[in-house]
């Protein structure tokens, strides 16, 4: 049998890939069915299975539309598909992708990095995740039902802003409330989510906060909401700067940590719309609920090119100061970079294909292979969704979902093995009707 216990550390990372995948895969499927036997969705299995995959993969996008309309079981099961996929993200890290050894999901099963009293197992590191988690989601409700949430939504809205998963029960996402202390939380909510739950170990552990990751992308957050509010208000003409930064540090916020949450449209200012898109593209920080390229990728490519500027300049000088990556972790960040890059490059061409503008094809792309679930225009905009897509669109939007989730290399991994698999098969059959 496959799945039988083998000693080589290729087969034990293949099979946790086929796990993985398999397991994500068979979630959506069965997810997809409320969807569809709910009288009040109307969806087809196709659109089901797309509203389905944005949930466990946190992306937040969807192809509903009059969400207030919609049962309250409905919204329900979607902000619940939220909270299993922020959950299952960092779970799946720790217990199934360790012999892959894809930088960036170092930084969640390394225990070298969990500190001395998380040492002792996998399955207590999990257990510790899990109760941050839990109680992440706990505070974030409370807060919501202070600052005048119902507790419907209150619920919803905390399952799905701390798994950075995005979906609200308003077309309108949070600009329905049109509160600043609800929005204040989110931003909250969203960046202690963002934050890698290995640094929350430390604090509680070792006393103490150390991940350069999360000071780097906060230091990218503060710089993008500073130029963010300068061309904003330029562009939209607001009643003074607080206004405009009131909007800016929420949506940058919001798309940076992959959850989509929207409270305006900001596809007029072009400058918003490429930072923007980049930020998605980025990604947060790894061993959090965040998805896209990671900091943490960044920084090794960043510190990778340092090194080789600087060994030119001063002829040969092979050490950086106080900087210590192995190669096959610079390695590894730069083909997990060019398959990104490669994936999304490809997909946008299969979407401007299908008849999309250049616009739609880009955001829509990047809003679902980065699992941030909002992009730009009328069609896949702030205000709008993803219901007008083609059949075909869709089912590759949800591909790439898939493909963000478990960062690309995973699900090369199974594609290729099953395909070596089916040639082996047809061979050995043709072998077998050349002796009969």
């Amino acid at each position: 049998m496959y799945f039988e216990r083998q000693k080589t550390a290729f087969y034990q990372g293949t099979e946790a890939v086929y796990l993985a995948c398999s397991v994500w895969i068979a979630l959506t499927l069965v997810a997809a069915v409320p969807f569809v036997l709910a009288d009040t969705t109307k969806l087809s299995y196709v659109g089901a299975v797309f509203e389905a995959m944005s949930g466990l993969t946190t992306t937040g996008a969807t192809v509903m539309s009059n969400l207030s309309q919609k049962s309250h079981g409905v919204l329900l099961w979607r902000a619940m598909l939220n909270a299993m996929g922020g959950l299952g993200v960092i779970t799946i890290g720790i217990f199934l992708l360790p012999n892959l050894k894809m930088a960036g999901l170092r930084e969640i099963y390394n225990t070298e990095a969990l500190g001395r009293e998380c040492k002792s197992g996998v399955v207590r590191t999990v257990l510790y995740v899990t109760a941050i988690y839990i109680l992440l989601m706990i505070l974030c409700y409370a807060s919501y039902k202070i600052v005048g949430m119902s507790m419907f939504d209150a619920i919803c809205h905390a399952m799905t802003t701390v798994s950075t998963g995005g979906f609200s029960n308003y077309d309108d996402s949070l600009k329905h409330f049109d509160n600043v202390k609800i929005e204040i939380v989110a931003i909250v909510f969203m960046l202690l989510s963002s934050c890698p739950f290995v640094a929350y170990i430390h604090i509680v552990f070792e006393r103490r906060f150390k991940n350069s990751q999360f000071l780097l992308y906060m230091g990218i957050l503060t710089v993008s909401v500073l130029l963010s509010t300068v061309q904003f208000q330029s562009y939209a003409n607001t009643d003074g700067y607080w206004s405009a930064f009131r909007f800016t540090v929420f949506t940058v916020v919001s798309l940076s940590t992959s959850t989509g949450y929207s409270i305006g449209d900001f596809s007029g200012c072009s400058f918003m719309v490429i930072l923007v898109t980049m930020l998605t593209l980025c990604g947060g920080c790894a061993g959090s609920t965040n998805s896209g390229l990671k900091v943490l990728r960044l920084q090794i490519l960043a510190i990778s090119a340092y090194d080789n500027i600087r060994n030119i300049l001063l002829r040969g000088c092979s050490e950086t100061k106080n900087i210590h990556i192995p190669d096959n972790v610079r390695n590894e960040a730069g083909y997990i970079l060019f398959l990104y890059l490669f994936v999304f490059i490809l997909a946008c061409l299969c979407t401007s294909w299908m008849g999309y503008d250049l616009t739609t094809a880009i955001t829509a792309v990047s809003s679902t292979l980065s699992n941030t679930g909002i992009g730009v225009g009328a069609v896949v905009g702030p205000e709008g969704d993803f219901s007008l897509l083609t059949a075909g669109t869709k089912l590759l939007l949800t591909a790439l979902m898939l493909l963000g989730r478990l960062e690309i290399v995973p699900v090369i991994v199974l594609l290729s093995t099953m395909l070596r698999i089916g040639i082996h098969r047809v061979k050995s059959m043709q072998a077998a009707c050349e002796k009969t």
